[in-house]
């Protein structure tokens, strides 16, 4: 650490941070930071940094995870990531021909094609591969206005428990929904030893009774409709501009404990997760959701803790405010998690970021978004969280191709895109590393030392 009487001083290339006090400027140095800030620094309390980790972190080597939409349903739309050089762990399949209802396309008819084509592409690539098993065909619903996010028109139902849930709990082996047990197995049979991760549907969290102004809407929708909701969130046929009251899991986690018991009995080897919650702030107050820690709580209420063998969330910020507010938000959430899982009473278990992505990131300049990945990937592997599934690999939506490493030539920036070189950068210092030290300093960089050699971002 360097003083000295005016900021010309500290225009050195190895200081790293500068802070003034008094009539004394203090530099931080590279030099100082030899596994920790040193300890002067401290001392006098010029830094105070964040610490992500003081004690001895090893990151998973399958922990970088790419969610794939299309080539990962099997339609080949996309090319495959591994053919472009990508390096990846877990390939997430999500969306087109993946969900039950486009799998059961009928009473007890299913079309198995297209997964079956995804999961041996993905196998033959050496992917664990990841799977949110989600939504309920419209002629097994308990309710045809529980609408999907997506293609509302179209997904009737999709957002609701099946029609013979049980009124209560049951014990496995006793299922609360013959129907969705039956899909479940099918599945878990098909391909048992080949996918490593089930998880329980798709941030279910996810309401809109209103689209903000300007926004079309057909009917109110979301990912799940629980009738334990408070009454004032269950009318899905009027659009609301704001609604109040708590989305609650009582129904959810009695379909959840149908798929741990499945997947245990049939493939011990595999990891149920529980449901992958989002979203740090309400918006409620525009006719939207509650915000994804006190949907979290209401799941642990209900009991969801008991029937996974890990905790997932997607570790999006509602206020992105560029790249600032990974340093200054996203560590906050991922303690804050792990808070309420202690403050309901819920066993520890392993936390899973199991999609991650900046709605906004082609539009920034490409030096912030190769620091938005490189904070956002290393704060979640020093906090010790299992995997960081970005998203997405190949949005063939307009509207989301911009969150896209890779997009077709009818899109614009067609093929890889320059931030996935970035990914492949960070997947190869960050996938079976060990982290012995890393911190947040005051003004958002992140420093950490990763198999001996210090990096700062």
């Amino acid at each position: 650490m360097i003083t000295g009487n005016s900021a010309s001083d500290m225009m050195r290339s190895d200081v790293i941070e500068v802070e003034r006090r008094g009539s004394l400027y203090y530099g931080l140095q590279l030099s100082d930071f030899a596994g920790a800030i040193s300890a002067d620094a401290l001392a006098f309390r010029v830094f105070t940094p964040t610490v992500l980790t003081s004690t001895p972190v090893t990151v998973p080597s399958t922990f970088m995870g790419m969610t794939v939409e299309n080539v990962g349903n099997g339609a080949n739309t996309s090319t495959a990531p591994w053919t472009l050089g990508m390096n990846y762990g877990i390939h997430r399949l999500l969306a087109f021909g993946t969900y039950w209802p486009d799998i059961e396309t009928s009473d007890k008819v299913f079309n198995w094609d297209k997964r079956d084509r995804a999961v041996a592409a993905a196998r033959a690539a050496g992917k664990e591969i990841m799977w949110n098993v989600a939504y309920t065909p419209t002629f097994h619903a308990s309710d045809v206005n529980a609408h999907r996010s997506s293609g509302q028109s179209s997904t009737g139902g999709w957002a609701s428990a099946p029609s013979d849930l049980a009124a209560s709990m049951q014990t496995y082996p006793t299922l609360n929904s013959t129907k969705w047990g039956r899909f479940v197995r099918t599945a878990v049979q098909r391909y048992r030893g080949q996918i490593k991760y089930y998880v329980m549907w798709n941030e279910p969290n996810y309401r809109r009774y209103a689209n903000p102004s300007g926004v079309s809407q057909e009917v109110p929708h979301g990912n799940w409709f629980d009738t334990s909701d408070d009454a004032g969130l269950r009318d899905l046929t009027t659009v609301q501009t704001s609604v109040t009251g708590n989305q609650n899991y009582t129904q959810f986690v009695r379909l959840q404990a149908d798929l741990y018991g499945i997947v245990h009995a049939e493939d011990p080897n595999a990891i149920v997760l529980g449901p992958d919650f989002f979203g740090e702030l309400s918006s409620q107050g525009t006719g939207g959701k509650q915000a994804g820690r006190t949907c979290f709580a209401a799941w642990l209420a209900a009991g969801g803790a008991s029937y996974c063998d890990g905790y997932a969330w997607h570790a999006y910020m509602d206020e992105y405010e560029g790249i600032e507010g990974v340093s200054k938000r996203l560590n906050a959430i991922l303690v804050g998690m792990e808070s309420d899982r202690v403050a309901a009473g819920a066993p520890a278990k392993p936390w899973y970021n199991t999609e991650t992505g900046h709605e906004a990131l082609e539009d920034m300049a490409l030096d912030d978004q190769k620091l938005w990945l490189a904070r956002h990937a290393l704060i979640a592997a020093a906090r010790g969280w299992k995997s960081w599934v970005m998203y997405v690999w190949d949005s063939l939506n307009p509207a989301t191709t911009q969150m896209s490493l890779w997009a077709p030539s009818n899109l614009s920036n067609p093929g890889l895109r320059p931030i996935a070189q970035e990914y492949n950068r960070w997947a190869g210092i960050l996938q079976g590393a060990t982290i012995t030290y890393a911190a947040i300093l005051n003004n958002g960089q992140v420093c950490a030392t990763i198999n001996g050699t210090q990096y700062v971002v």
